[in-house]
């Protein structure tokens, strides 16, 4: 991944190599001297930072939908308390997901990980829900 794709509190994960597991993270801040972004393990303090080249997009699922309250439907996703934003995942036809907001502004987006949801989740003023995603 790239540093510009990724903002404060985004969640990514680095590959343990001696075990072969997934280890997850949030972004913490980017060192632009030193070009690394400093990460939060899950439940932990700031940790150092680390090169972006190491981090990968964790991919978005149906139970993470559904673990942050997300109500799924045959046709996409939405929170069912939220009549404020009126946010909601839907799916074209040919498998594209898009972002409704207000249920009148369509943001075509591609939401196939954690990060790309959170930014989305920003863009609704839902920064609170973004920054505490539970993966």
């Amino acid at each position: 991944m790239n540093a510009n794709e990724l903002m404060i509190n985004d969640w990514v994960r680095i590959n343990a190599t001696r075990t072969g597991e997934w280890a997850y993270f949030q972004v913490g801040g980017y060192d632009p001297n030193k070009k690394s972004i400093f990460i939060k393990m899950k439940d932990t303090e700031w940790a150092y930072g680390m090169c972006p080249k190491m981090f990968y997009p964790i991919p978005l699922t149906a139970e993470m939908l559904k673990r942050n309250g997300m109500n799924i439907t045959p046709y996409g996703a939405y929170f069912p308390g939220d009549t404020e934003h009126k946010c909601e995942l839907s799916q074209y036809s040919d498998g594209s997901i898009y972002w409704t907001i207000n249920t009148n502004e369509y943001y075509i987006l591609p939401l196939n990980h954690v990060h790309e949801l959170q930014h989305a989740l920003r863009l609704c003023g839902l920064n609170e829900l973004a920054d505490n995603w539970r993966i």
